[in-house]
């Protein structure tokens, strides 16, 4: 949320280039926040989940995790400060990289995998929310003009150092951490499998953006980043559902609970379909608004980079579901990693042959092939675990052609408003949006959007009474 706020704001501040230097740091300083994390992130999620009853095997898990994590960040810290002398395009930018550095450390202490096997979201929402606004308001009192580059970082980086701090303060609710008893080996073998999948997954997502910096101008890189971040954002909300089941799936298959878990899954499967597909069709045919509004004219050509990016709304919040649901609860990462490389692969033919012709535009065909094919290679390996599922296709078909047909005539018609193009897209998108769920409702019948207005109905009908 706090993202789509700023972003409108940075990007007409900053400029493309500006926009531009602020990836590329951000984009390098968090390859080394990958490595440094190896695959903690997940593994402790689904540890975290299977023994979160027992606060003295909870407090031994969370310190042999935390020592791995604090030993890789200090060789990746000393890695990352001879690069920052010793690579031409950082020296150019070192006081950008240095507050980078700042963030890798400060990185370690962001132990919300602990929190997420906990189950306790609304700690990590709480937290998050009142940072975000703090730093949005912040950033839009202080970042003032093209040359405020260092001030916007440093605001990003303030912010990773509030959630630390606030983690460390927090923690001893839940376990004591200890350098007695440790025993790390028993986690290097899943802890490096996790590691070895973020880090293929890293390869056609964050070094992108690091190669565009190399290959392209900074302002492509401007162009790719602004438009991945929309997609992000989108995705972050659309992906939700399907990422706060980790915990409870990892228990049901501890547990030995397969149809509760199909039922999950079922459910997080609906969810993205209903929420997915409009989205993305959306986002497709109102690019162009989308990118004047949030980022301005001087990033119009993000809007092919935004079109070809749209798909992967849907494509990754099935990925994950996959992924996260299904693999990853049961053991499975190998199978998770496998589908990474396939992906990682083409990326790396892909990254070399259309990133120094099409630039930003080959890097968002270069994302979108990639996702795909990783997409296809999780579903081959999930499906033995799916047999049981039921998907409703014919209500994907539906929800799908009415998307189409609403946003498609919305996005031709919207000239005859006579207005500006920036009203017409807004009123084109809210009366598409209106006839598209009224449609959902009353035509197609689905569920999802049925309970939504149940939903809301109900809250009018309390708020009345």
């Amino acid at each position: 949320m706090f993202s789509l706020v700023i972003l409108p704001y940075i990007t007409r501040v900053l400029g493309p280039k500006g926009v531009g230097r602020v990836s590329f740091a951000d984009s390098t300083t968090q390859y080394f926040i990958i490595f440094a994390s190896l695959g903690i992130p997940v593994y402790g999620v689904r540890e975290v989940a299977r023994h979160k009853g027992d606060k003295k095997i909870l407090s031994r898990l969370f310190s042999e995790l935390l020592v791995v994590l604090l030993l890789a960040t200090v060789v990746l810290s000393v890695i990352y400060l001879i690069l920052i002398y010793l690579v031409g395009d950082f020296r150019s930018d070192k006081d950008l990289f240095y507050l980078g550095v700042v963030q890798l450390i400060f990185s370690s202490f962001i132990f919300d995998w602990f929190y997420q096997g906990l189950e306790n979201f609304k700690y990590i929402a709480l937290r998050t929310f009142f940072i975000r606004l703090g730093a949005t308001i912040v950033v839009m009192v202080v970042v003032k003009q093209s040359t405020d580059v260092f001030l916007y970082y440093g605001m990003l980086t303030i912010t990773v150092i509030g959630n630390s701090i606030l983690n460390i303060f927090f923690i001893s609710k839940f376990a004591d951490f200890s350098f007695k008893d440790l025993h790390i080996v028993r986690h290097l073998k899943p802890i490096f499998t996790f590691f070895s999948t973020r880090f293929v997954t890293s390869v056609y997502v964050i070094l992108l953006t690091v190669v565009l910096g190399f290959v392209a101008s900074k302002e492509s890189v401007a162009y790719f980043s602004s438009s991945y971040k929309i997609y992000m954002v989108i995705l972050a909300f659309v992906v939700a559902f399907s990422s706060v089941l980790i915990p409870r799936l990892s228990e049901y298959v501890f547990l030995n609970k397969h149809q509760e878990g199909i039922a999950l899954i079922s459910k997080s499967l609906a969810m993205i379909f209903s929420c997915g597909i409009p989205i993305v069709v959306a986002v497709f045919f109102f690019s162009k608004g989308i990118v004047l509004l949030l980022f301005g004219s001087k990033f119009l050509p993000a809007r092919a980079d935004l079109e070809l990016l749209s798909p992967l709304i849907l494509v990754i919040s099935v990925s994950n579901v996959f992924a996260m649901n299904v693999l990853t609860p049961r053991g499975k990462e190998g199978q998770f990693l496998k589908a990474t490389i396939a992906g990682m692969i083409l990326s790396i033919v892909l990254m070399f042959l259309l990133l120094p012709t099409l630039s930003d535009k080959g890097a968002a065909i270069t994302l979108l092939a990639t996702e795909c094919v990783v997409c296809l290679f999780l579903g081959y390996y999930s499906y033995e675990y799916l047999t049981d599922l039921k998907i409703n296709v014919k209500l994907i078909f539906l929800n799908l052609l009415n998307a189409v047909v609403v946003f498609g005539l919305a996005n031709r018609l919207m000239h005859l408003i006579d207005l500006p193009f920036i009203y017409q897209f807004l009123i084109s998108a809210a009366l598409a949006l209106i006839i598209y769920l009224v449609l959902q409702i009353v035509v197609v019948n689905d569920p999802f959007a049925v309970r939504l207005f149940q939903k809301a109905r109900s809250l009018v009908v309390r708020k009345s009474i």
